[in-house]
Formats: structure tokens, C-alpha cells, sequence
């Protein structure tokens, strides 16, 4: 059997023993809670104990903890079983998986900021960091070497990156706050899985929302164009209907006083579960910039037409790098 589908059956089977012990008396407990106490209890023995778990469950647990002790797997390997897993605890409490970040698009958000060969990184910040897939197949894959900040408002999604990047043994920073309340000074790079809604908050004041704008995306983006230095650069999933949207020419409008979009990479469809996506490279403006920029778009071919596919990334490898 592969490890990876192995390490996830096992995993899978010491969270359902959590599960099935715990609605007994908390009907509502959701699977994501169960996989959190299954990987903290490879490091808090004390558990299992707390937990009262049912002697059949218990067993089943134990049972697991045995095999899962003969098998070698990575870091990378492991990832990918948590990544199967996480997919089922989404689809338990009803989110969206379309925010879940496929590993296809973190490679090439690696491939982009892997060409930003004039900074030393040092942190990463990722804005809205779900689950942690897109920082941390970034962060496996790049050849920087950075620490990882993210932020996300769902307590139970920040409960468990903590104990994932506990469990990876990933140096991850992770804040339970509204990513539009803060900006980062000590930040290299900002990476974002940008969700569509609209953002309602009585107490938020920004250029934009104080004009009406209430679409999360734009606000997200302009919030963090101050985010680090004048070399940060920003790179945002975003639907493909980005520019469409209610008030978009407020946002442009705003946005262009302090930022551009020095590339913009549309996807092939087939590489999101909703809305087809595309990536936005934001850079910063200099005080002596041009307002009038060039935005080059990039189409990505079928991952299947390798030859189209390479040839668009040496294309777009060839335009950041000038």
C-alpha cells in the first residue's frame, strides 16, 4: 500500500475512535476536533486518559499508534495524508473545499516567488491561511527558506494548524485575528487564498470601505499593500471574475495611488473546485513610478499539453526576471 494512503487510514481510524467515543456527549463535535486530539496525542499522552475514550476505541487507537511506528514517511509524504484528511473535516462541517488550496496552484505560487531573486526572505505571511495547504506546499518546495506567519478568524482551523505544524514539526506562526485589522512591518512575501464575500464590520474604517466598498477581496489586498517593505511583493488566488465585481473601479482606482499588478496568471479551469482562479503578482509603487505600468497576462495551458505548460512558465519566468 502506498505510505501515503496507509498513514492516512490509520490517522483517519484514531479520529474516527476519538469521534465515536466524544458524540456520545457532544453530538455536535465536528471531525476537524477529532483529528486535532488525534495528532496532539502523539505528544500529550495524558490524552487519552482526559478524554475517557471507550475501551473499544481505545484499542482501535493504540492499535494505530503501533503500525503508524513502523512506517517511514516525510515530511512531504505526510502532508499530503493530512491534506486527504483535511478534505473529509471539511466536507463534515459543510465548508467549502474550494478553500482548500490544491497543491497544483502552491507549486506555482512557489515557481513565482522563487523568481524573486533580489530579496532574502526571512517571513512569509499568509493572510488567510485556512488549513495551511498553500503555505506549507510553498514552504516545502521553495528554495527559500523563511518562517511562516498566517493568520485565520476560524478558531477551530486555528486550533488545529497549531497542533498540524506541532505534529510537521513546521516552524509556523499562527494568529487567531481578522487579517484586516493588522498590517506586518517585518514581512518578505504575503500570499493569499482570497475568498469572495462581502466583509461586514461596523468598526472597520479603510479608504475603501469608507467609500462602500465591502468586497473581502478588495479590501484584503488594499489592507496589505502596507504590509512589509518597498520590495514586498504580494501574490493572490482570486476568482477570475476578480475584475468584474461590484465597485471594481473604486478599487482600481484606490489601489493604483500605492500598488500594481505586475503579472496576472489565469488558470485552467480544472484547477479549482468552483469558480475558475487566477493569481495576481502585486508590487508596490516607487515615489518616482510611472502611473501607466505594464500588466502582462498569462494564460496556463492544460497541465496535460506539457510542452505548452513549460513554455508558458519560461515566458513567465522571462518577464519577472527582466
Amino acid at each position: 500500500m502506498n505510505v501515503i494512503n496507509q498513514m492516512t487510514d490509520l490517522l483517519d481510524d484514531m479520529a474516527m475512535a476519538f469521534y465515536h467515543s466524544l458524540v456520545i456527549e457532544k453530538p455536535k463535535i465536528s471531525y476537524l476536533t477529532c483529528l486535532s486530539k488525534t495528532l496532539n496525542s502523539f505528544y500529550d499522552e495524558d490524552i487519552l486518559e482526559d478524554e475517557k475514550l471507550l475501551e473499544e476505541d481505545l484499542e482501535i487507537i493504540n492499535k494505530s499508534y503501533e503500525e503508524i511506528s513502523n512506517i517511514t514517511i516525510n515530511e512531504e509524504e505526510m502532508r499530503k495524508a493530512l491534506l486527504l484528511l483535511e478534505i473529509k473535516a471539511y466536507k463534515h462541517s459543510n465548508l467549502s473545499l474550494d478553500n482548500i488550496t490544491p497543491d497544483g496552484v502552491g507549486i506555482i505560487f512557489t515557481f513565482l516567488i522563487d523568481l524573486q531573486k533580489n530579496i532574502k526572505f526571512n517571513n512569509m505571511l499568509d493572510i488567510t491561511v485556512g488549513s495551511g495547504n498553500l503555505s506549507m506546499v510553498i514552504s516545502n518546495y521553495s528554495q527559500q527558506d523563511f518562517n511562516l506567519i498566517g493568520i485565520e478568524n476560524d478558531e477551530d482551523l486555528c486550533e488545529y494548524l497549531v497542533i498540524k505544524a506541532n505534529f510537521l514539526e513546521k516552524n509556523f506562526d499562527i494568529r487567531l485575528q481578522d487579517c484586516l485589522l493588522y498590517n506586518f512591518n517585518n514581512i518578505d512575501c504575503i500570499v493569499g487564498d482570497l475568498p469572495s464575500y462581502e466583509y461586514i464590520n461596523e468598526g472597520y474604517s479603510s479608504p475603501l470601505y469608507d467609500a462602500g466598498v465591502r468586497e473581502f477581496q478588495y479590501l484584503a489586498i488594499e489592507r496589505h499593500m502596507f504590509t512589509g517593505h518597498d520590495d514586498t511583493m504580494a501574490y493572490y488566488l482570486v476568482n477570475n471574475d476578480f475584475f468584474t465585481l461590484k465597485d471594481n473601479e473604486i478599487f482600481k482606482k484606490e489601489f493604483s495611488k500605492f500598488a500594481y499588478f505586475k503579472a496576472i496568471i489565469v488558470l485552467p479551469p480544472n484547477f479549482s473546485q468552483g469558480l475558475p482562479k487566477m493569481i495576481l503578482v502585486v508590487a508596490k509603487r516607487s515615489e518616482n513610478m510611472n502611473k501607466k505600468v505594464e500588466t502582462n497576462i498569462f494564460t496556463m495551458p492544460n497541465y496535460h499539453e506539457t510542452d505548452k505548460w513549460q513554455n508558458t512558465l519560461r515566458n513567465i519566468k522571462a518577464y519577472l526576471e527582466e
